[in-house]
């Protein structure tokens, strides 16, 4: 994966490289919900996030930590409805799965109908340099 592509992690299924299928994903924290949240709306616009302090990855994680300390149950609900609703939906997904050998996603599509990732060349290419044969014509011994 390049650093320019993202993971679309609001996909409901990832591949299983070991049994070459696709298999439900589980469902985030609530936690993680709020960080992604939050550092897309920084991404978005730094200078109207926290009065335009800006921040570096460290820093934000950080700021971001302290916040979700700081929230309170009303808010914190939010993220946790939908990491039950998720829970569920795995759950379901996982059970199907188990007894069909295929489950459904919630866009009504079967995981069997999902065509399989493209398989990339993961070659590692030696990072020796390769070593050029001189111009200077080798000394013979006689």
């Amino acid at each position: 994966m390049n650093k320019k592509e993202k993971r679309d992690s609001s996909k409901e299924y990832k591949w299983d490289t070991a049994n070459e299928k696709y298999i439900p994903k589980a469902s985030p924290l609530a936690y993680t919900l709020f960080i992604n949240d939050r550092k897309e709306e920084y991404n978005k616009n730094p200078e109207k996030f926290d009065g335009g302090k800006l921040y570096s990855t460290k820093q934000l994680a950080r700021k971001i930590n302290s916040d979700w300390k700081k929230l309170d149950d009303g808010a914190k609900k939010k993220y946790k409805d939908i990491v039950e609703k998720e829970k569920k939906r795995f759950e379901i997904q996982k059970k199907e799965l188990e007894d069909k050998g295929y489950f459904t996603l919630s866009c009504g599509t079967k995981s069997t109908d999902l065509p399989a990732p493209e398989v990339k060349n993961t070659k590692r290419r030696s990072m020796t340099p390769v070593k050029q044969e001189s111009k200077r014509p080798a000394n013979k011994k006689k």
